[in-house]
């Protein structure tokens, strides 16, 4: 029963009566009737009889009532030891009523008890095709290709959970301070100052790609240095394009004609464009007809580069920027020197290539040194996840984007002397219709796998899109998939802004390549989208510095609207399958 009940049970039985009392416990008092007594409560916390019976309980005494006559006179002693021997009787009886506290301090606490956990199911814990395809790919690579995996999921998780809220500013990286900062007695260390002049004109922040910037920068008499949180070298995965576009290397006088062909390392005529349900395919020639090695093109571009006095700062990661009226100081983090098996866990994206001398098995972050850079211009190269990009964004959601996941192998393939530029043979799915693209390789045939969607939460992760292309690569290339034997695989999400290219809202910085977002309908970045827009920067930059011309207004003159850009958004969300349903 409740507390109020056993009260009144209990003060039955001190005042010997049937009597049913009513009354609330702290007001209790019994009619006054000839040979009957009243109970006054007499305790310390002055509560009702439940609590003062828990009180008895814990101090173990009997002090609580005392007996009074209604008229005055002095209890009857054998009353008295009749009331004293039924509340010892109702004390020692257990309570039905469970304590939140342990009644006696004496009492050891309880053990929750212990359940064992049931068995695992081993069927739930059988490696997937997927990842033993990047078990076998990365341990032949000298590479962590299922930690890369994981961190790719984890951005690509905050993508989707991200809310659209442009209103809302970024993390601040560029700080912009009025008047001059080359002064004597401001310098980066105690042993360091400024002189009267920036120590470059030009500092590259991104340097696998920005090295190119650089040279050609270089070139033109400016002073270029290049930071690069990792190493500066190319990828083993060839580069995609065309005659025509790569020739901009030469035309600029970076690379002769001799250094260009030995670069490109496949090279075919024809291209096919199909789309379930048509009844004849599309041939094109000479687009996105060769392969470029990363690794040879970019150390001739670095070799070039340091041979002309050049600087490069590798291990080097962009932490923030101070802008003043003649020129900007970038405040670096730089990795120490680092003995073997002590690399960072930064290291596990590098490819294994002729530069690298420290192995991959540890995980180990190495120590670091702050290093500041005084230059006149900053140009960010560092892609889609700048860090100055996200303050100029701020709180922006991605308006869409294009997942992609693909892999070099070798095979029996029925043909490899074409490529396919965009295909489909299957029906859409789950709100995504999948396009397919397929290059000869020098070493196999490379396929990608993509779609063009939103970063909604309903998107699937990027190891599901994984299994769906090793599910499918083999009905779309016509050979078995277990006579496939890849030799790399890649994966990402790349964001796509309506608002492209991106004006820089800081005075001497400015965005090229993936930051500045002005991607290609296809490739959406990354080496074309550098190659078809660098003679054009580069020609602006180098005015710029020369007319000294380098606030905000005027950088923004190099990113003007481009109506090919507008078309290859419009591209972009004609091919991206939007459902509406009805209320």
């Amino acid at each position: 029963g409740s507390a109020e009940r056993r009260s009144y049970r209990l003060m039955q039985v001190l005042s010997n009566s049937s009597a049913r009392l009513r009354t609330p416990p702290r007001t209790l008092q019994r009619q006054q009737q000839p040979h009957s007594t009243a109970l006054v409560p007499v305790c310390r916390r002055q509560s009702h009889l439940t609590s003062s019976r828990s009180c008895f309980r814990r101090r173990g005494q009997l002090q609580v009532l005392a007996v009074q006559a209604p008229d005055g006179r002095p209890p009857i002693e054998k009353e008295r030891d009749w009331l004293r021997a039924q509340l010892e009787q109702r004390l020692q009886q257990p309570s039905r009523r469970k304590l939140r506290r342990t009644p006696f301090p004496e009492e050891p606490p309880r053990k929750s008890k212990v359940v064992d956990a049931p068995p695992r199911d081993v069927h739930n814990h059988i490696e997937t095709r997927t990842r033993r395809v990047l078990r076998t790919v990365g341990e032949a690579e000298g590479m962590d290709l299922i930690k890369m995996l994981e961190v790719s999921e984890k951005f690509w998780a905050k993508m989707k959970a991200q809310k659209h809220e442009p209103w809302k500013k970024g993390p601040t990286v560029v700080s912009r301070h009025h008047g001059r900062s080359f002064r004597e007695g401001q310098g980066q260390d105690d042993d360091e100052t400024f002189t009267g002049s920036p120590e470059f004109d030009v500092c590259v922040c991104g340097g696998t790609l920005g090295v190119i910037m650089a040279l050609a920068l270089q070139k033109r008499g400016q002073r270029v240095c290049v930071i690069e949180r990792r190493a500066v070298q190319g990828r083993i995965q060839e580069w995609n394009s065309s005659r025509h576009e790569v020739s901009v290397l030469v035309r600029m006088g970076l690379l002769t004609e001799e250094e260009l062909e030995s670069c490109i390392v496949s090279e075919w005529k024809h291209a096919r464009c199909g789309f379930k349900g048509m009844s004849k395919d599309i041939w094109v020639d000479d687009c996105l007809n060769i392969g470029v090695s990363p690794q040879k093109l970019i150390d001739i571009v670095r070799d070039k580069f340091e041979e002309g006095g050049g600087v490069i700062l590798e291990g080097t990661t962009f932490r923030k920027a101070d802008v003043y009226d003649d020129g900007a100081v970038l405040h670096c983090a730089q990795k120490a020197e680092r003995s073997p098996g002590d690399v960072d866990i930064q290291d596990i994206a590098l490819e294994s290539a002729g530069r690298r001398t420290v192995p991959l098995r540890s995980a180990k972050k190495a120590s670091s040194r702050s290093l500041s850079i005084s230059t006149r211009l900053v140009v960010d190269c560092m892609g889609h996840w700048s860090p100055i990009v996200k303050q100029t964004r701020g709180g922006s959601k991605p308006d869409g984007v294009c997942m992609v996941v693909g892999g070099c192998a070798e095979g029996p393939f029925p043909s490899n002397d074409t490529s396919d530029l965009l295909y489909t043979f299957k029906d859409a799915e789950n709100d995504m219709q999948l396009f397919w693209e397929a290059f000869p390789a020098a070493d196999g045939r490379t396929t990608y796998m993509f779609s063009y969607t939103d970063a909604e939460e309903e998107r699937p992760t990027i190891e599901s899109f994984l299994d769906k292309y090793f599910e499918q690569v083999s009905e779309y290339q016509g050979v078995d998939f277990e006579d496939l034997k890849f030799k790399r695989v890649m994966f990402g999400v790349a964001p796509c802004y309506q608002d492209s290219p991106l004006k820089t809202e800081h005075d001497r910085i400015i965005q090229v390549g993936d930051s500045s977002a002005s991607q290609s309908p296809l490739s959406f970045g990354g080496f074309g989208n550098l190659i078809r827009h660098m003679e054009r920067l580069v020609t602006g930059m180098d005015e710029s510095l020369r007319q000294e011309c380098v606030n905000y207004r005027a950088l923004r003159l190099l990113q003007p609207y481009l109506p090919a850009l507008s078309c290859a958004w419009l591209f972009q969300r004609s091919m991206s399958l939007r459902c509406v349903f009805p209320d």
